[in-house]
């Protein structure tokens, strides 16, 4: 049973990186996995969990980080930089363009495609609530400073394929730290 999950979710990874989303069927599964339907429908009862599931196989979720890991610049390094080492792996370069491509004609994959992002938002997310909990960023907008923080990793994954790298995550929680610091001094409107 565990060897053929295994070969099914690897049969997933394979498809999505090499024909894009619309290539993961249950037929194509079952051929590259050698796999009974009625197994693949037994762990996953819609294409939609399947292409779920091949997409966490090829990036799982990364680890949420807590308070107790540093100062607030400390712990946005530190999942900037998990996320950018996950986004480095081959089969990421592959497989996001296909997932956000679908995703704008399949509405089920859209479902998929936004719990995909949202997986990989949490643990950013989670510094940013904690941050604004206590008092750290009493006046930030969790949704516009996630786009701050990662949308300069996407940029480079998916459009100029520029490295990503500690560096360049420490830069980026650097000037969004500096930026909510200045909105500190600015009046209330």
């Amino acid at each position: 049973m565990v060897r053929s999950r295994a070969r099914v979710l690897d049969a997933v990874a394979s498809l999505l990186v090499e024909k894009g989303v619309r290539g993961v069927t249950v037929d194509a599964v079952m051929a590259r996995s050698g796999v009974a339907r009625a197994t693949v429908y037994r762990h996953w009862p819609t294409r939609q969990a399947l292409v779920l599931a091949g997409l966490r196989h090829l990036l799982p979720p990364p680890v949420p980080r807590t308070a107790a890991d540093g100062t607030l610049s400390q712990r946005l390094t530190s999942v900037l930089g998990g996320l950018a080492r996950q986004m480095e792996v081959e089969p990421w370069a592959h497989a996001i363009p296909a997932l956000l491509d679908a995703a704008r004609r399949e509405p089920e994959i859209a479902t998929v495609a936004a719990r995909f992002v949202a997986d990989r938002q949490a643990p950013v997310r989670a510094v940013l609530q904690e941050a604004v909990a206590d008092g750290s960023l009493p006046r930030l907008d969790v949704e516009t400073a996630l786009a701050q923080l990662l949308g300069p990793l996407v940029y480079r994954r998916l459009l100029t394929s520029e490295p990503l790298d500690e560096e360049l995550c420490a830069h980026i929680v650097e000037h969004f730290l500096r930026g909510q610091s200045s909105q500190v001094t600015r009046p209330l409107r």
